[in-house]
């Protein structure tokens, strides 16, 4: 019950979290920042699509601690 307990409250703070990046998402979707890959700049994104890649590993991880539940 204790480890229920946890992984619950565990879920309840991924949430909130995807939902802060999601507003973020939204209040920086034109201010633009340099990409890098391989550690070389590559093209031009925004914060918003940053913080939008943020949410999605979150939702993948809030998803793997339901299938724990």
């Amino acid at each position: 019950m204790r480890l229920r307990a946890d992984l619950l409250a565990t879920s309840e703070a991924v949430l909130g979290l995807i939902g802060v990046s999601l507003s973020k998402a939204d209040r920086t979707k034109s201010t633009l920042m340099l990409l890098y890959t391989h550690t070389q700049h590559a093209q031009t994104g925004t914060f918003g699509h940053y913080f939008l890649a943020l949410a999605e590993v979150l939702l993948r991880d809030f998803q793997r601690l339901q299938d724990c539940l």
